[in-house]
C-alpha cells in the first residue's frame, strides 16, 4: 500500500477478484479494510480522521505504515540477533554481478547465504481479510487511468487480468 499519489492525492489500492461479476472483478478495499491488511486493528486511524481533516489522513497513516509483522519481525531480531555463520559465504569477485545480499570488511566483498524467506508465516488469503461484498467498485477513472498505464508500461500482465480491467472500465463507464 502506499500514502498516496505524487501529487498529494490519496491512492487505496485495487484488488483483482476474478470470476466476479462484471463491475466487481476490481475494487478498492475501505479504510478499516486496509488497516487490517497492514496488520492493525480496524478503526486504528480514526483519531486522525477528526477536526476536518476527513479520509485522506486516515490513508496516508496506512500507506505509509510499515506492516505489523514485518516491524515485529524487525524488533524481535534486533532483540535477539541470532548468530551469523559467514563460512558459507563465498568471495564477491571484481566485475561480477552484484548479488541480492552482501557484506564487507577489510576491503573484501562477500555474497551473503542468506534466504529471501528468513521465516514462514501461516498464509492468509486476502478475501480472509479484505471482505470482497465490503469493498467498493475500483471507479471508471481510476480503472481507465490503470488501463491506459498497462499498455505503456514494460511490465507484464496476465492476459485475463488485462480482460477483466477492460471489462471493468466498460462496466463503470458513465
Amino acid at each position: 500500500m502506499k500514502g498516496g499519489s505524487p501529487i498529494g492525492i490519496p491512492s487505496a489500492p485495487a484488488i483483482w477478484l476474478p470470476g466476479e461479476r462484471p463491475g466487481r472483478k476490481i475494487v478498492t478495499p475501505g479504510i478499516e479494510q486496509a488497516e487490517r491488511l497492514q496488520g492493525f486493528p480496524p478503526g486504528w486511524t480514526e483519531a486522525a480522521g477528526g477536526n476536518g481533516r476527513g479520509r485522506g489522513h486516515r490513508w496516508k497513516l496506512v500507506g505509509n505504515a510499515v506492516t505489523c509483522g514485518v516491524a515485529r519481525w524487525v524488533g524481535d531480531r534486533l532483540a535477539e540477533p541470532g548468530s551469523c555463520d559467514p563460512t558459507a559465504d563465498t568471495p564477491l569477485n571484481l566485475g561480477a554481478r552484484w548479488p541480492n545480499t552482501a557484506w564487507g570488511a577489510s576491503g573484501e566483498a562477500f555474497v551473503a547465504d542468506v534466504s529471501f524467506w528468513p521465516r514462514h508465516d501461516t498464509y492468509q488469503h486476502l478475501t480472509d481479510v479484505v471482505a470482497p461484498a465490503e469493498a467498493s467498485p475500483l471507479s471508471y477513472k481510476g480503472a481507465a487511468g490503470f488501463l491506459n498505464r498497462t499498455s505503456q508500461a514494460k511490465l507484464r500482465f496476465v492476459e485475463e487480468f488485462i480482460l477483466d480491467v477492460k471489462e471493468h472500465v466498460e462496466a463503470m463507464a458513465p
